[in-house]
């Protein structure tokens, strides 16, 4: 008997919520229509006009693309003007906000948090507005697919979202490469001609021309709003900094969406920090098995706290990582960029409470790991030693002496090869304390323990092993 009336009473429920939703999409069709038809007056009575808007379009007239990424290319900018109706916007609006039909939609059940109303209605109008000056008209079919949209995102459901996004230092020689995780699909391919072209109005801002994307990625995932995919963006960005040692960062990202009340489902954001890509490496045809499975396992294991431009938290993973990015992309003196590698190391490798032999300690424990992955613990060593004393001096208010210059070259055969050698180690240590997801405390103790007991060196490198194929 219980279960019959919980039945009935669920059953009468959702006759109830298909009622309202029918109502609903009844009243949304009202104002569409509403604003179909007063479009279609103003424009008759010319009381909305078109302007002219100048805009700019770059051209290609010569291009390459090699091993080394962007080679030679040449363009040239013409200057056109287009019809633009953007700015009859407030007129439709103004004219809309007075009628029957937006003051049902305002007295309707549609919104749960009625201080938003507003906002939204507003948005559905210019999504209806925008539609007809791209189609030249408005079907049934077009404003059932926007009322559709439009309830889905009311309703906080996830949409579709695709982002295009120029990288910068890293180089394919694959032309394409799919990673899909999830609900996630990532494409990377190369750069062709048509990515450098662009057009824009000439008041709004145009990327920097000195910087050239040497690929492409496109993001494909359903989400209910842009802050999940700039997560997801900057996710991706992290894992190809840790996949070889690379300077990666994004130049423009192009977002596509079907969401009507999100500011940013359809927009151009442009990296306006004043990074370089220093390093720059290249994913060959025998690299691309690799970096799917390196994605999809950082992806799977990956704490946020890694990503310290997402989370606030502040955690070991997070500093180093800072680190390793700032000496990746900010400013080309060689001093800097090394302390920041060495910080970054520090962060992993030593405890707050020791104050002194860091050096010792710290080129000791990381030549231990790095021997697990056949690294030379000796060259290892002597790697951190060099650099830990450059990073004190630098620290000091001195620079790097020619006589430390000569004896680097001689070593390392150029500073740029030796500083590569250090951003590395820390690459792989951030890679294995994000896959073996312990605590940077038990980490340590177990580095020290595996220095003088064989015992503990097994469990370690039994962690190892777990994860050394990824790496």
């Amino acid at each position: 008997m219980q279960n019959t009336l919980l039945l009935n009473f669920s059953r009468s429920k959702t006759m109830v919520n298909e009622k309202d939703k029918h109502l609903n999409k009844l009243i949304l069709k009202k104002l569409a229509n509403k604003v179909n038809r007063e479009i279609i007056k103003k424009i008759s009575s010319k009381k909305i006009r078109p302007v002219q808007q100048l805009f700019h379009r770059k051209k290609i007239t010569k291009f390459q693309y090699t091993e080394k990424g962007i080679t030679d290319y040449t363009t040239t900018i013409e200057y056109f003007t287009k019809d633009s109706w953007h700015k009859a916007i407030s007129i439709i609006l103004q004219s809309i906000k007075k009628s029957k039909e937006y003051y049902n939609i305002l007295e309707s059940n549609i919104f749960k948090k009625r201080e938003k109303n507003i906002l939204y209605i507003d948005s559905f109008i210019k999504k209806i507005y925008d539609t007809y000056f791209q189609k030249s008209q408005l079907e049934e079919k077009q404003i059932e697919i926007i009322i559709n949209d439009f309830l889905r995102n009311i309703e906080n459901k996830p949409v579709e979202y695709e982002t295009y996004i120029e990288l910068e230092g890293i180089i394919l020689q694959h032309e394409y490469i799919n990673i899909k995780f999830k609900d996630m699909n990532i494409i990377l391919r190369k750069t062709d001609l048509d990515d450098l072209i662009w057009e824009n109005p000439v008041h709004t801002i145009v990327k920097d021309e000195l910087s050239i994307p040497t690929a492409i990625m496109i993001i494909k995932t359903h989400t209910t709003s842009y802050v999940q995919i700039k997560k997801q963006i900057e996710q991706i960005i992290a894992i190809l900094r840790l996949f070889k040692v690379g300077s990666v960062k994004t130049i423009s990202q192009r977002t596509k969406s079907s969401s009507i009340i999100d500011p940013l489902s359809n927009s151009t954001i442009y990296n306006l920090e004043k990074s370089h890509s220093y390093e720059k490496y290249s994913v060959k045809s025998e690299d691309v098995t690799k970096l799917q499975t390196f994605c999809k396992e950082i992806l799977e294991k990956q704490p946020q706290s890694l990503l310290y431009v997402i989370e606030s938290k502040v955690s070991p993973l997070s500093i180093a990582f800072k680190r390793y990015s700032s000496a990746l992309l900010e400013n080309g003196l060689l001093e800097k960029r090394i302390l920041n590698s060495m910080m970054g190391l520090e962060a992993l490798y030593l405890r707050g409470q020791e104050l002194q032999e860091l050096n010792y300690r710290l080129s000791m424990r990381l030549a231990k790991i790095l021997s697990f992955l056949n690294y030379n613990p000796i060259f290892v060593k002597e790697t951190i030693k060099n650099a830990y004393s450059l990073r004190s001096k630098f620290v000091h208010g001195s620079q790097i002496s020619q006589k430390d210059r000569e004896k680097l070259l001689k070593k390392y055969q150029s500073l740029e090869n030796f500083i590569h050698i250090i951003l590395d180690y820390l690459r792989v240590s951030l890679i294995i304390l994000t896959l073996i997801k312990v605590e940077k405390g038990y980490f340590l103790t177990l580095i020290d323990g595996a220095l003088i007991d064989d015992n503990i060196e097994k469990q370690l490198l039994n962690k190892i092993d777990k994860i050394k194929t990824i790496i």
